[in-house]
């Protein structure tokens, strides 16, 4: 039955927005409601690369760190 409700959603366009009661011309979201999910969006995915650049990093540092104790004490 989701199926079905998916397909029909697909096909029956909306003119009002259901976020914010704007018009949508035919599309799912509003004009700024559309550009507010894109940034939204684009943010997580910033975040997400920052994220795994401070994980490597830190990775780095604790590597470098513990080569040179262990180059060290020998």
């Amino acid at each position: 039955m989701k199926l079905f409700d998916k397909i029909k959603s697909f096909f029956k366009r909306n003119k009002v927005c259901p976020k914010c009661d704007a018009e949508t011309y035919g599309k799912k979201f509003c004009i700024k409601c559309q550009e507010y999910i894109m940034i939204t969006e684009e943010q997580k995915n910033k975040d997400i690369k920052a994220k795994d650049d401070l994980r490597r990093r830190n990775w780095i540092r604790v590597r470098d760190e513990f080569l040179k104790e262990v180059n060290g004490s020998n």
